[in-house]
């Protein structure tokens, strides 16, 4: 019989988790990894969590904030106490307050990553192994840890109900969804599903989590035929024979001050499809929608094909926001209040690495040419909330940087980096700049509110609901009437 592992980790560090078991699995070969993935649904969860924590040779507890004080982390950590299980722990975030009941000789540092830290957890699971006895100890008692609360599901995050998702201020989701009927207000045709809570300082990079679901994401069996004829009709006009994958938010749960995200691979043309049919019909995109914020708690949320995507507010360090007038897509020759990156595949290929972190700097370099360290920092980087785009519809981050140039030193690298300018050695597709910025400008923190009720430039739909957003950050509160100057 092979040996078996058991990590306890919290949903959050799921990006750190799961590289970290693929390692071990490579290296342990002939054991067996255990942890809440594994469970078949319809298990009694509690009893098979239990069962594999009494299998295991040693207990390997990922400790970060978010699992120290999930009660359902801190009960697994309490069976193994029972049952005297061998105890690893594995710091993989800094500034965590570790428990008590841990000794330092137990625990080793990860929060530089799973490559680094892979040999020093080698090292020690080899230690541990050394220490466990011929016969397993008797139980420090025969109670068995009860599970933290019987009328919760497996999960380790708390399911969120609708009364808790904060809608963009002013803007009730009744209201919201009546004023999809009024072709007018398509300007500011955007809501949020979820806020930080404190918009002045928003969520760190660090502070939200992307779970990759392995399951693909399935259209039902009735939009088949709609679909292939969908496909036929538009193969060469959108160019569908380019199939490439997509990533479409499937999921979303706050955890405390965190956020956690699932998604789920789909193929451009099924998303092109759905943005398709729910663009002419409006009643269908309404119960798309009103799912989101209905949803019953063992539900996916969101059932409608999307694409991931970061807009990126970009504030200069002289206290101006960069607008770009865009040169390609539906919204050609519209004003933009962000620039805007789609999460891809390559986002996720560095173990270890956060994904938005990744696509945000890339955004920044192929728009903008802006590079870390000389033109702001990833400490800058915060995500301010997740947002419903209804003119697809589409579900997106609203993201936030200020740089450490001023708009003159901007404006000469937007002027440099032209076709002509790009060396081959740039991280920069030569055409990239020229091609998707026609025009920028920039506004004052005080202009937005006018912009907002009535400007004189033609904005992205999306607009109104991005600088809203910015303007609670800066100055705290919401947009009111006799804000216009």
């Amino acid at each position: 019989m092979s040996m078996e592992f058991f990590v306890s980790y919290s949903r959050v560090d799921s990006l750190i988790a799961e590289p970290l078991i693929d390692s071990l699995r490579e290296i342990y070969l002939d054991c067996d990894i255990f942890y809440d993935k594994n469970i078949p649904g319809g298990d009694p969860w509690w009893e098979v969590i239990l069962d594999h924590i009494d299998k295991s040779v040693i207990f390997i507890y990922l400790l970060s904030n978010d699992s120290v004080s999930s009660p359902y982390c801190q009960a697994e950590f309490e069976e193994a106490r029972r049952l005297q299980k061998q105890t690893i722990g594995v710091l993989v975030r800094g500034k965590t307050d570790l428990p008590p009941k841990l000794t330092k000789d137990q625990i080793i540092d990860m929060t530089s990553g799973v490559e680094k830290g892979i040999t020093k957890l080698g090292g020690a699971i080899r230690h541990q192994l050394s220490k466990v006895p011929s016969t397993p100890p008797e139980p420090l008692s025969h109670q068995r840890t009860p599970c933290p609360n019987a009328q919760e599901p497996a999960s380790k995050v708390v399911p969120v109900t609708k009364n808790q998702i904060s809608p963009v201020p002013t803007v009730p989701v009744d209201s919201f969804l009546e004023s999809l009927n009024l072709t007018g207000k398509r300007a500011w045709s955007a809501i949020s599903i979820y806020e930080a809570p404190d918009l002045t300082h928003g969520w760190l990079i660090s502070d939200v989590s992307v779970d990759f679901d392995n399951e693909i994401f399935v259209k039902p069996n009735e939009y088949e035929e709609a679909y292939l004829e969908f496909f036929k009709k538009n193969k060469d006009r959108l160019g569908l024979e380019f199939d490439g994958a997509k990533y479409s938010i499937v999921d979303f749960l706050p955890v405390g001050k965190r956020l956690h995200i699932k998604i789920q691979e789909t193929k451009f043309s099924v998303v092109e499809f759905y943005w398709d049919k729910l663009r002419k019909e409006v009643e269908a995109r309404k119960r798309f929608i009103r799912r989101i914020y209905d949803a019953s708690d063992d539900e996916l949320r969101v059932t409608f094909a999307n694409i991931f995507v970061l807009h990126i507010i970009v504030f200069t360090q002289d206290d101006l926001f960069l607008i770009t007038q865009r040169k390609k897509g539906i919204h050609r020759g519209t004003w933009q209040f962000s620039i805007s990156e789609q999460v891809d595949e390559g986002d996720f290929s560095s173990k270890g690495s956060n994904p938005l972190e990744i696509c945000f700097k890339r955004g920044l370099i192929e728009e903008l040419a802006l590079r870390e360290d000389q033109h702001y920092k990833v400490s800058s980087f915060r995500i301010l909330s997740l947002f419903l785009e209804s003119h697809l519809p589409n579900i997106a981050l609203c993201a936030f940087v200020k740089l450490d140039i001023d708009h003159n030193q901007l404006d000469r690298i937007l002027k440099a980096h032209t076709t002509e300018n790009v060396s081959s050695h740039d991280y920069l597709e030569p055409h990239v700049l020229e091609q998707e910025i026609r025009g920028y400008s920039y506004l004052e923190p005080k202009q937005l509110s006018t912009e907002i009720s009535g400007g004189a430039r033609k904005y992205h739909p999306d607009t109104g609901y991005l600088m809203r957003i910015a303007f609670n950050r800066y100055f705290g509160r919401d947009v009111e009437d006799n804000d216009s100057v």
